[in-house]
């Protein structure tokens, strides 16, 4: 397990280097740069500001020549690779848009919300998932299951941006229920941020955890179905162990697997934050950050975050790998 494990955290490296730059190239690819939304700045102005933060070196390499004669010596002096050497020092950089900030405190600031909001929705839809796909499959072809199928397949062909906003004109422009956005006051509990009025959780909960939440219980459901007429089930029915003993106990756990499979991406997508949903309701997390930071060219944090995201990614999936064993002892790594 440890070996694997190992195995696993140092096949991460390559990966991000890869993201890394290939999300490096495409930032630079775009023409235009971070203050090409300002008011137009003099040739001097902008050359001494690209100065001050190195966006007047060469992006990769100044030349082939220059990278065969000097590579072996020292690094070259260029705008990847002073940011991948800064990085595994921990140092993300600063943000161009945001007063020189450092990028770490912003992604620090924002997880806070955006992993409050994604484990919220996590949860929820973990739970309404598995209710609803135990249900739909102990009631194959009867009115619930359709109906749950029907909810299924209507959580998954709504995008989260149309449901945020058929909920606010519901909720807050008809009914008056509910704020529309906000996240006011929040109290730090651990690492999470409460807002002090729940009312502004409601709708970004519902929202985000729609299409988990069908997905979650379609890929529920196919395996119960799968599980259910074999031959270990009947025989616990024939032994005369309860209902609730056998679905538990035998046919949940034997079908969790694929379960847990959709589950680290699903909870690596939500913890992250959606882009989306929080730029829709003003939530002030991490996926909002990096809508305004895209918008603006803001290097630094586009950087930032698309590296955490990766990582959070990666991290999900070898936990997910790691907690197969416990839920099936058969799996040997």
């Amino acid at each position: 397990m440890i070996v694997y494990a190992t195995r696993r955290l140092l096949g991460m490296i390559p990966v991000l280097f890869f993201i890394a730059v290939v999300t490096f190239a495409l930032m630079h690819a775009v023409p235009g740069g971070p203050w090409d939304r300002d008011k137009r700045l003099p040739p001097q102005a902008l050359a001494n500001v690209e100065a001050k933060y190195g966006l007047d070196k060469p992006v990769f390499a100044p030349s082939w020549r220059v990278w065969e004669q000097e590579f072996w010596r020292e690094l070259p002096d260029t705008q990847f690779v002073n940011y991948i050497t800064d990085a595994i020092r921990g140092d993300l950089g600063v943000s161009y848009r945001q007063l020189n900030r450092p990028v770490a405190d912003i992604l620090l600031e924002g997880i806070r919300i955006s992993a409050t909001l994604g484990l919220m929705a996590l949860v929820l839809s973990t739970v309404v998932g598995m209710a609803f796909g135990i249900l739909s499959a102990l009631r194959q072809n009867s009115w619930l299951d359709y109906a749950c199928v029907a909810f299924a397949t209507l959580g998954a062909s709504v995008p989260n941006f149309v449901l945020g906003l058929l909920l606010m004109v519901l909720f807050t422009v008809h009914l008056h229920w509910l704020p529309s956005s906000g996240w006011a006051n929040p109290t730090t509990f651990f690492f999470l941020s409460i807002p002090s009025n729940w009312k502004q959780l409601v709708m970004p909960l519902i929202a985000l955890s729609a299409f988990p939440t069908a997905y979650i219980m379609r890929v529920v459901r196919a395996s119960l179905l799968e599980v259910l007429h074999q031959d270990y089930v009947r025989t616990a029915r024939a032994k005369g162990l309860a209902e609730h003993v056998v679905v538990m106990r035998h046919m949940l756990r034997n079908a969790f697997i694929p379960v847990l499979t959709v589950l680290g991406p699903v909870a690596a997508f939500l913890v992250t934050g959606s882009f989306i949903i929080e730029y829709l309701f003003a939530i002030p997390g991490i996926g909002r950050q990096l809508v305004y930071s895209i918008s603006a060219r803001d290097y630094g944090v586009i950087m930032g975050a698309t590296l955490f995201y990766a990582v959070v990614i990666a991290a999900a999936n070898l936990i997910v790998d790691l907690i197969y064993v416990i839920v099936d002892p058969r799996i040997r790594y």
